[in-house]
Parts: C-alpha cells; sequence; structure tokens
C-alpha cells in the first residue's frame, strides 16, 4: 500500500494461491465458473496476476482499479 496524495494505491503482482483465489471470484461471474464442470475449473493456471487498486485516502472509497491476467496454456 503506497499514499500519494488524495489516494492509496494498493498493488499485487503474481501468480501463487492468492492469485487463483482472487482470479476465480472476478471470474466466477465473467466466465461463470459455476456451471463448468470441476474437472475443466480445475484445468485454469495463472501464468501472471497483476492487480491495481485506487483508494480516496480520506474516505478509502475505490477511485480506480486496473486488472490484468494471463492464463497458462
Amino acid at each position: 500500500m503506497k499514499p500519494s496524495g488524495d489516494e492509496i494505491a494498493i498493488s499485487y503482482n503474481g501468480n501463487g494461491p492468492e492469485a487463483l483465489t482472487f482470479l476465480e471470484s472476478v471470474l466466477e461471474s465473467t466466465l461463470d465458473l459455476s456451471s463448468m464442470e470441476p474437472s475443466v475449473r480445475d484445468t485454469i493456471k495463472i501464468d501472471s496476476l497483476e492487480v491495481l487498486v485506487k483508494l480516496d485516502a480520506q474516505h478509502h472509497w475505490p477511485l480506480s482499479y486496473r486488472i490484468d491476467f494471463r492464463l497458462d496454456r
């Protein structure tokens, strides 16, 4: 977490188990992961995940976010 004036920036860059947990939550609605067979769901492998969230420093309201990910083939 990095405060910068009126904003706080929170970032993550990696591919560990927390990346998979986060990405599964994000993809749940976009790819309808819950309706996929578990054997298909379990084949999803993350090559890289980068998340950047900017918050209002005073109220901690979200100002912007960016999510970039690459799946391993």
